[in-house]
């Protein structure tokens, strides 16, 4: 297996509602799961 030194890592998770939303894009769950990640591993979005 390669180094993964400053490589991308998954260090927290996010879960929102799944089914079917008509009135939300997809990109709009996937920004609010990747919100909720980054809190979860209380890092700011800069790192």
């Amino acid at each position: 297996m390669s180094n993964l030194k400053g490589k991308v890592a998954i260090v927290g998770i996010g879960e929102v509602p799944t089914g079917r939303f008509p009135e939300t894009a997809a990109i709009y769950h996937a920004i609010e799961s990747a919100k909720l990640a980054i809190r979860d591993a209380g890092i700011d979005k800069d790192e």
